[in-house]
C-alpha cells in the first residue's frame, strides 16, 4: 500500500486529471477481481502493469522530488520480481527432476504410486504438478498415481518428493 501511496502521490503531482485517470484505470484493472467468487493474482498484476505504463507515460510531469520517492516502489517491484523469477526457476528445476524420476518407477508400479513431498510447503507444488497429467513421454500418469498430502491421516506414501523434486522410495516394495 505504501508503493501505491507513492505511485498515488505521483500521479497527482502530475495534475488532478492524472491522477483520476490513474485511479479509473487501476479500478478498470482490479474490477473483474471485485465480482469474482476468487481473487486471481493476474488481475494484481495487470493493474501493477497499468500503474508502470502510467507513469512511464507522465514520468516528464512528476516533479523532481516526487521522481526520487519512485525509487522505493521500483526497487519493490525489482525485489519482487527477483523473487518471482526465483521460485519460478525452482519450480521449474522440481517439474524437470519429478517428470525425469516418475515414468521409470511407474514402468515398473503394479499399482498405483502414493507420492508426498518431503517439506509441507511443497505440498501446493507436487499437488499441481501432479494434477490433470495426461501422460508424460507417453507413460500414462492419470490413475497411477495418488498424491498424498501431510494432513491425510494412515496414508502411507511409496515416495517422498525431495526439495529438488527427486523421488525418494520409502514405501513397500509392492509399488515397484
Amino acid at each position: 500500500l505504501l508503493g501505491l501511496g507513492i505511485v498515488l502521490s505521483a500521479s497527482l503531482g502530475a495534475g488532478w486529471r492524472r491522477g483520476l485517470v490513474f485511479w479509473i484505470g487501476w479500478i478498470a484493472a482490479l474490477g473483474p477481481v471485485l465480482i469474482l467468487d476468487d481473487a486471481y493474482n493476474q488481475y494484481a498484476y495487470l493493474a501493477g502493469a497499468w500503474a508502470c505504463a502510467f507513469i512511464a507515460f507522465i514520468w516528464g510531469r512528476i516533479p523532481a522530488a516526487l521522481r526520487v520517492l519512485m525509487i522505493l516502489p521500483i526497487a519493490m517491484l525489482l525485489v519482487h520480481g527477483g523473487q518471482q523469477i526465483r521460485d519460478i526457476r525452482h519450480i521449474g528445476t522440481i517439474q524437470h527432476n519429478l517428470y525425469t524420476d516418475l515414468p521409470e518407477i511407474l514402468a515398473g508400479a503394479t499399482r498405483p504410486v502414493a507420492i508426498q513431498a518431503q517439506r509441507d510447503g511443497d505440498d501446493f507444488i507436487l499437488r499441481r504438478l501432479l494434477a490433470d497429467i495426461p501422460s508424460y513421454q507417453r507413460v500414462p500418469i492419470v490413475g497411477r498415481v495418488r498424491y498424498v498430502s501431510h494432513t491425510m491421516q494412515g496414508t502411507q506414501p511409496d515416495y517422498r518428493m525431495a526439495h529438488d523434486g527427486h523421488l525418494i522410495h520409502i514405501g513397500p516394495d509392492s509399488a515397484r
